[in-house]
């Protein structure tokens, strides 16, 4: 009984932390942890000497091809190509 009442405490103060977050922020807390996420792997791939699916799992993400597809949804290139163009500079 008693680790049911905590579980719903937990699930209350995530949906509270949530609306605040998004009030505050404009924007929800599952898109402003995966826009850092995805800035993160940037920095992280312009060094280049790190593998993709390294980078993926390091940023948080657990799967490398779900990270490679949100990529190149955000950023119109797949990681790999994101990395040729910034070695080119």
């Amino acid at each position: 009984m008693l680790i049911f009442l905590n579980e719903k405490y937990r699930i209350f103060y995530i949906i509270i932390f949530s609306m605040v977050f998004k009030k505050e922020t404009g924007v929800s807390f599952s898109n402003y942890l995966l826009n850092v996420r995805l800035e993160k792997s940037k920095e992280l791939l312009r060094k280049g000497n790190i593998r993709i699916y390294e980078i993926a799992y390091s940023v948080g993400f657990n799967n490398d091809q779900y990270f490679n597809r949100v990529f190149k949804d955000k950023y119109g290139i797949t990681p790999l190509m994101y990395r040729k163009q910034k070695s080119k500079l």
